[in-house]
């Protein structure tokens, strides 16, 4: 993929619509939300083996002299951190924080 930033990433929708649902839920109801991130995960770019994760930018890192799969790594790592924190702030604005279990967890291992 040559341009990143042209195409609709999964986690954007995700953390979407999970804020949506969180939104309408109120605390009269118990309820469960399953959110499963596609990243981070390596590989993904051209046909070049570990040539990177499809992240839509690099951010701050891609001026690192770094490989391109490390800081495709940091960045999506940054951008999914960013997206569970605005779950997080829903959780509070609605008074969801001090009654509900967050769990994270990642199956994503090293490249090699």
């Amino acid at each position: 993929m040559d341009d990143p930033s042209s195409c609709t990433w999964t986690q954007d929708l995700f953390t979407s619509k999970a804020i949506d649902w969180l939104n309408q839920q109120t605390t009269n109801q118990p309820w469960f939300l399953y959110l499963a991130f596609t990243v981070p995960h390596a590989g993904g770019w051209k046909d070049i083996e570990e040539s990177g994760a499809p992240v839509p930018t690099d951010l701050d890192y891609a001026n690192k002299s770094w490989p391109i799969v490390e800081k495709d790594h940091a960045a999506s790592i940054t951008l999914q951190d960013k997206d569970i924190s605005l779950i997080l702030d829903v959780l509070k604005k609605k008074g969801f924080e001090d009654n509900t279990i967050v769990f994270f967890a990642s199956d994503n291992g090293a490249h090699n």
